[in-house]
């Protein structure tokens, strides 16, 4: 006999005896019972996996998102560290009554590079980082989320 759900064939249930025999009214509407439930059993396991499936997929993109932010975090402050270090270097140059032209105008220039660099979203130094390159590598890496039938 058939496991339906939702009307498809599933699995089937066969039922033997030592003997050819008559089933009664209340023995058919055991083994159809049986069968409904068997069906049922089978289709919550399947949404079961599904769901599991679902969450684990969840689960990377959260983990994915995370590495990027803390990346990007990292790829941000680089540059903001050096701008505020070389302000902070040309505040202490006015403050000590010091103000070389030469070296403000350098420092000026120094933060300049450093917000250029912020606003193309690159970072300073050898193998430089693009952080929205970063960004759209860590999220291709993971496969679309797909709606899952809910149990």
């Amino acid at each position: 006999m058939p496991l339906l759900t939702e009307g498809q064939p599933k699995a089937l249930l066969a039922v033997s005896f030592d003997q050819t025999r008559k089933l009664d009214a209340d023995e058919r509407g055991f083994l159809l019972t049986l069968a409904d439930v068997g069906a049922q059993a089978l289709d919550r396991a399947a949404l079961f996996e599904s769901e599991q499936r679902a969450r684990a997929e969840a689960e990377a993109a959260v983990h994915a998102q995370d590495e990027f932010l803390s990346i990007a975090s990292h790829e941000l402050r680089t540059p903001v560290a050096a701008v505020k270090a070389t302000a902070q270097l040309a505040a202490r140059s006015i403050q000590r009554g010091r103000l070389d032209p030469h070296k403000t105008t350098a420092h000026l220039q120094s933060i300049s590079r450093a917000a250029d660099r912020l606003a193309r979203g690159r970072t300073p130094g050898p193998g430089t980082t693009n952080v929205s390159e970063t960004r759209n590598v860590s999220s291709s890496a993971l496969p679309p989320i797909r709606s899952k039938k809910s149990v």
